[in-house]
């Protein structure tokens, strides 16, 4: 087992955001934001589900919509690997079968993965939980080992809830899947709702992205404000505390393949930022 891996949660704040006064009525112009450019150098991939197996559990209504729109926005960030549902999925999600290949949905084939389905976070034994549209099938975090083969997983976004909780396991959960020198998680530390009015989770995220926001702040925010109380959470690793938290401020879609990779005992703790009812 690796030394150091101890909780660092920390929760948000909100401040206000205070507006100066401008002379005269001329309304000032917006300022210019630069987006990024379709970069033909990467992949992703997305993989989702609605419904499952006799209904073994919850439709998660919408999820097809917000898969659709997330495809749309992402495809002028970069090209698509796959689209994908979530029948017999799980060796593609676990180390047995991540690199099998584009045409098969491996994940470790993307540079980045939306993912959108039930999550769970288990405990004794403490591993995060992907549910497959198979009746009581799931891929396992401890399982998985991201950014090792194949392009190597950089990014994973997981639009599931409890994906992310901390509750003193979380680095327990995440510890074989960031070995393999992921990057970065996004996800939930407990709710995402999900209904045929909430659909644009995924199209904000990646819009965001391309709009240069951090990606902490683009998942924050695409998870903010359409009237359901989400609970977004992210999750990185660093060789020490500073790192891990230089490494969460300054990770963007333009320079995420260009942040060193920390495989194995490269990387001695882990850091995660969360936010309550959005």
């Amino acid at each position: 087992m690796h030394h150091l891996r101890d909780s660092l949660a920390y929760l948000a704040f909100f401040g206000l955001l205070l507006t100066l006064p401008t002379a005269c009525s001329e309304t000032p112009s917006a300022p210019e934001i630069l987006q990024q450019a379709l970069d033909t150098n990467r992949l992703y991939g997305t993989r989702c589900q609605e419904n499952y197996e006799g209904t073994w559990i919850a439709t998660l209504a919408g999820t097809w919509s917000t898969c659709s729109k997330f495809n749309k926005a992402m495809d002028n960030l970069a090209p698509r690997s796959f689209y994908f549902n979530l029948q017999n999925a799980e060796t593609r999600f676990e180390d047995t079968l991540d690199h099998c290949g584009g045409s098969c949905g491996g994940i470790d084939t993307v540079d980045m993965l939306f993912v959108s389905t039930h999550g769970g976070a288990w405990s004794n034994p403490a591993r995060g939980t992907q549910v497959m549209w198979n009746r009581s099938t799931r891929a396992f975090s401890t399982n998985m080992r991201l950014g090792d083969e194949d392009r190597g997983l950089s990014l994973y976004a997981s639009h599931s809830c409890d994906i992310l909780k901390n509750d003193g396991q979380l680095g327990t959960r995440w510890q074989s899947a960031f070995d393999g020198g992921l990057r970065m998680i996004v996800g939930s530390h407990d709710k995402i709702w999900f209904n045929t009015s909430y659909t644009t989770d995924g199209e904000r995220f990646a819009n965001n992205m391309r709009n240069g926001q951090l990606l902490k702040d683009a998942w924050k925010n695409s998870l903010a404000g359409n009237s359901a109380d989400n609970d977004a959470a992210v999750m990185t690793t660093g060789a020490n505390d500073s790192d891990c938290w230089n490494r969460m401020d300054s990770m963007t879609w333009s320079n995420l393949l260009s942040t060193p990779r920390l495989r194995d005992w490269d990387w001695q703790t882990w850091c995660q930022l969360q936010w309550d009812n959005q």
